[in-house]
């Protein structure tokens, strides 16, 4: 059986906002959102293909159709690739297709869960890094999109894989939605050393409330008076850069 390690590469602060400004959908890898994010998917040479699946959920109040528009931003000579959304399609070469926009569109509702979505990639005996990006867009208006940067990684030393996946804070939202004057955020595996703190931020990235946490620290309950309804993003920030990321719905 192949085991697959995966991490999520770290972004500043600063871009991972601004990433959040784009807000067709939410997409998560687990249970981390990464819009606008690096994804590294990290395998070896003799690896015959590795996944990356995301599920999306569409932002607003109504219904949209979207497609899925496929870069490739270091191809690698004599790999293979593809992706579903709508279908699944055949692999292509490595530089066949560098730009690929899936024939299928996919009509999704606000707020549910849609796990249709998996990038492919088939390194064919090579140990080098390669990466994608993939852009959703809807088609009544094509400039509303969100984007996610995945690498396929088969390298013998592919940098921080271990030291990222050795992360154990976790992070617990409820009630979500949340429909009364508080929020209480839930942690996990704080640890002793380093420094961590949580944000809840809007869709545009501004942040709303923020906090730090001390070892071994579970729950932080925050008044949510004077938020406006919409979707707020909690995230657990170590080192500079966050570790995990919700979601978070506020219904009045």
């Amino acid at each position: 059986m192949i085991m697959k390690r995966y991490t999520l590469l770290a972004v500043s602060m600063g871009a991972m906002f601004s990433a959040f400004a784009v807000d067709l959908v939410t997409l998560n890898y687990g249970n981390n959102v990464v819009n606008g994010q690096t994804l590294a998917i990290v395998g070896t040479e003799s690896t015959f293909e590795l996944e990356a699946s995301l599920s999306v959920t569409l932002n607003g109040s109504a219904q949209r159709t979207l497609k899925v528009k496929r870069y490739e931003v270091l191809p690698v000579t004599g790999t293979q690739n593809t992706f579903c959304w709508g279908e699944c399609y055949l692999p292509v070469d490595a530089n066949a297709r560098p730009t690929w926009v899936s024939d299928l569109s996919e009509t999704l509702q606000p707020g549910v869960l849609f796990n249709g979505f998996h990038a492919y990639y088939y390194p064919t005996g090579t140990a080098e890094m390669t990466k994608f990006r993939y852009v959703w867009f809807a088609m009544d208006n094509p400039s509303d999109t969100a984007y996610v940067d995945i690498i396929f990684d088969t390298r013998a030393n592919a940098v921080g894989q271990q030291e990222l996946a050795a992360t154990s804070t976790s992070l617990e939202v409820f009630p979500n939605p949340a429909t009364g004057s508080n929020l209480t955020l839930r942690f996990n595996g704080v640890p002793a050393n380093g420094q961590v703190s949580w944000t809840l931020h809007n869709a545009l990235g501004a942040i709303e409330r923020q906090g730090s946490l001390r070892n071994g620290q579970g729950d932080v309950v925050l008044s949510l008076d004077g938020l406006a309804a919409g979707v707020y993003f909690a995230s657990v920030v170590q080192g500079g850069r966050a570790v995990a990321t919700k979601r978070v719905v506020i219904s009045r």
